[in-house]
């Protein structure tokens, strides 16, 4: 017993001083079912939420996602990439539909089309690039996605490409790395009757065993699937034993160490002693740490090992800093999942990453993993609804309020853009997801609402309308507003601008980082098909034209909204006026149209615009009944709920 005490006062000591924190482990952990254009899976999304479970109590720093499209997939994993290469250990998993092309292996993003072969590469992600993005440390994966093409054997496009069944074989990677896929090359892995596939459910079963080298985890695995003719895959070029949980000392008199991770010290000495059956050890930590979020799980497992129960703990403030999540509508309930404690506004939580799920009755579920630093986290999610089954989903933004427009000289910026002045937004307004699509129109004209001809240049469907005039844009609020009964209508100019920034004081929401990600704007793709636009954008989107308004392989903005820049130009409610002198600072529109003739504001970019045109503030004027090809429009509605 004393020895025990001994040897937590020294681990408790060591971890307390901060002392060679070493050995970061690192997991971005993936499960994909509910697929938008291929067959939705059962067990992905409980894989995936079991494993970030397992590696969380093992000392990962994990990144947890669902369900990701291309967009969001991108990011994760280029963050991942980042973290990867400042890791002794960097892990991934992947629970979903993969599929090998001309012997290239790729991993399938929910909002996947696949219509042909010829657009695996700008519609899936590749393996290769995952593993080429990984550090200099251990590397692991693990793939739950050995399936049959999920897309059909009637799959169109480049014959000459061969699908084949299954993922293929990695024949070479970095020193350092370990491969695991949940069945034989070329073969098909099971997908479950259970809430785990076979695979996963044997990984997770024997994973958090003490003293097995990952070879000896993945025997054990291999034999619990062997009844079931199913056989992992393996490449490994480690070159020493890695032990996700290292062996045990016999008792705890003595001090073999245990591997320290870069984590919270209160946190890495729980994960020390969580399993012990000694309650003085228990006792001693919640002495060491009394503020710990731990310490409602050491009381309960000291009332457990002493055969009592306790009472319900009072609710105690947690260390570190506030973590807020302000929610649209206000009534949302907020949870973070991969915590004990229910969540408050302002709960003090220690840095780490929180997986947090927003819900409402009436409104699309969202989840979000959030990154806590040592500083507040104040964050906004808003849940998006539809009025009625036909109507564009809406999703409501933050009242607040911005500098608009600039004072800079440089790419593209002129006096209309300014002088730079304050508006505040004080009332509460949704504004559409996605910029209106064709078939969205569609139904406003079966409806008998909009009767004005829009001109279709045949993308139709989930693309977002272009010709379209103030007309078409007025019939269509109109239309929503005798369906629904609420004032549908376009945007102000000063709320599109506050909406397209997202709290965000750059020219770009997306900053410096890769616009073909965030925007569909002149590119190399566009280069290809116009050979007369000014391509500055040195990056691929996978569109010469407009992209569907719904294609999720371009990230939103931080408040959920997609193609505030780019794709097409959007109407604004607002006459032109070359500049913002005597602007309305509340957010509302300017409707005098004197001083600008007829002309009205349009907003955004397009997919013809070189980036400079691409930016939140930059303005043009066009005559209200001008039809372009890369003109539309998205709505906003002033909320009540």
């Amino acid at each position: 017993m004393k020895l025990g005490l001994v040897w937590l006062a020294a681990c408790l000591g060591a971890l307390m001083s901060g002392a060679a924190l070493a050995d970061e482990r690192v997991a971005l952990v993936v499960g994909n079912a509910d697929y938008s254009h291929a067959p939705v899976l059962v067990n992905p999304r409980n894989d995936a939420q079991d494993i970030a479970a397992s590696l969380r109590r093992l000392g990962f720093h994990v990144t947890a996602g669902f369900d990701l499209d291309y967009a969001t997939m991108k990011s994760r994993v280029t963050e991942f990439s980042r973290r990867a290469h400042g890791a002794e250990v960097a892990l991934f998993f992947f629970a979903g539909h993969g599929m090998q092309v001309d012997g290239v292996n790729y991993l399938v993003p929910t909002d996947a089309r696949l219509g042909a072969k010829s657009t695996v590469d700008s519609e899936a992600w590749e393996l290769g690039r995952i593993l080429r993005g990984m550090g200099r440390g251990t590397n692991l994966v693990f793939l739950d996605a050995c399936r049959d093409n999920p897309f059909g054997r009637g799959w169109a496009g480049d014959g000459k490409r061969s699908v084949g069944r299954g993922l293929a074989p990695v024949e070479r990677s970095i020193d350092g790395t370990f491969i695991a896929y949940a069945t034989a090359e070329g073969d098909i892995a099971l997908d479950g009757a259970g809430r785990n596939s076979p695979f996963t459910e044997a990984l997770k079963q024997y994973i958090e065993e003490p003293g097995l080298t990952i070879g000896q985890v993945m025997t054990r695995v291999s034999g619990k699937l062997a009844p079931l003719a199913q056989d992992p895959w393996i490449m490994s070029s480690l070159k020493s034993d890695f032990y996700f949980k290292p062996p045990l000392p016999s008792d705890l008199g003595t001090t073999t160490p245990q591997p320290r991770v870069r984590m919270d010290p209160a946190e890495a000495a729980w994960r020390q002693i969580e399993t012990t059956n000694n309650v003085r050890i228990l006792e001693r930590f919640l002495q060491e740490f009394p503020g710990s979020p731990f310490r409602l799980a050491a009381e309960a497992r000291i009332a457990a090992l002493r055969g009592g129960t306790r009472d319900p703990a009072p609710s105690i403030p947690l260390s570190g800093e506030p973590f807020t999540v302000r929610t649209g509508p206000g009534t949302a309930r907020v949870q973070i999942m991969n915590i004990e404690p229910t969540y408050q506004p302002g709960i003090q939580l220690p840095p780490g990453s929180y997986d947090v799920k927003v819900t409402a009755p009436g409104f699309d579920t969202v989840e979000r993993t959030l990154r806590h630093e040592n500083e507040p986290t104040d964050v906004w999610i808003g849940l998006p609804f539809r009025d009625c089954p036909v109507c564009p989903k809406m999703v409501e933004i933050p009242t607040g309020s911005y500098r608009m427009g600039t004072s800079e000289q440089g790419e593209g910026n002129t006096k209309i853009e300014g002088p730079v002045h304050d508006v505040a937004i004080r009332y509460r307004l949704a504004v559409g997801v996605f910029e209106v699509s064709f078939e969205e129109w569609d139904s406003c004209k079966r409806d008998g609402g909009c009767q004005v001809p829009l001109q279709d240049e045949g993308s139709g469907g989930a693309y977002p309308i272009d010709h379209a005039t103030m007309g078409h844009a007025r019939e269509y609020t109109k239309w929503l507003e005798d369906r629904t009964g609420r004032p549908y209508r376009l945007p102000s100019e000063a709320e599109w601008e506050y909406a397209a920034r997202a709290g965000t004081q750059s020219e770009r929401y997306w900053g410096q980082r890769d616009q073909c990600a965030y925007a569909n704007g002149a590119d190399l793709v566009a280069q290809l098909d116009h050979a007369d636009l000014e391509v500055f954008a040195n990056c691929r989107d996978g569109y010469t034209r407009t992209a569907p308004s719904d294609d999720r392989r371009f990230a939103p903005n931080a408040w959920g909204l997609y193609h505030m820049l780019g794709n097409v130009h959007e109407w604004t409610q607002d006459c032109w006026v070359p500049n913002y002198l005597d602007a309305p600072a509340d957010g509302r529109p300017r409707e005098d149209c004197e001083e600008g003739g007829a002309h009205r504001v349009v907003r955004g970019g397009s997919w013809r615009s070189a980036p400079r045109w691409i930016r939140a503030c930059k303005r043009h004027a066009v005559d209200p009944g001008a039809s372009y090809n890369d003109l539309g429009f998205r709505v906003v509605v002033e909320v009540s709920r």
